[in-house]
């Protein structure tokens, strides 16, 4: 949980920010972000490289932390679609009972 706090919670949130929500933001920043993404996209890609899951043949509170911000990842300009483990983990996630897209909880919630 400490690395998704310190990593992957604040690189991946942080572009998909600038770029969706922003619009625009200093190149410098931009190429910070987006180094600090891309390493911690490629940590966690070995990591899955290993196992199904983050913390081995389970799903656990640690693969929700760090698959939080996944959902956007293309509002960060990122294509998952080059890390095929992570692409993989997210769908094993996905197929969970009663799993449903951060996008239809919050619709969900507006209606109730």
């Amino acid at each position: 949980l400490f690395r998704e706090a310190n990593r992957i919670g604040i690189s991946l949130p942080n572009l998909r920010w600038e770029w969706h929500f922003m619009g625009s933001a200093d190149e410098g920043l931009l190429g910070w972000l987006r180094r600090r993404v891309e390493t911690d996209l490629a940590e966690l890609e070995e990591t899955l490289s290993e196992q199904p899951f983050l913390t081995g043949e389970t799903l656990s509170v640690v693969d929700i932390a760090h698959a939080g911000y996944m959902w956007f990842a293309d509002q960060a300009k990122v294509d998952l679609a080059a890390y095929p483990n992570i692409s993989a983990w997210l769908k094993r996630i996905e197929a969970t009972p009663g799993w449903e897209h951060p996008y239809a909880l919050m619709a969900k919630e507006r209606e109730g």
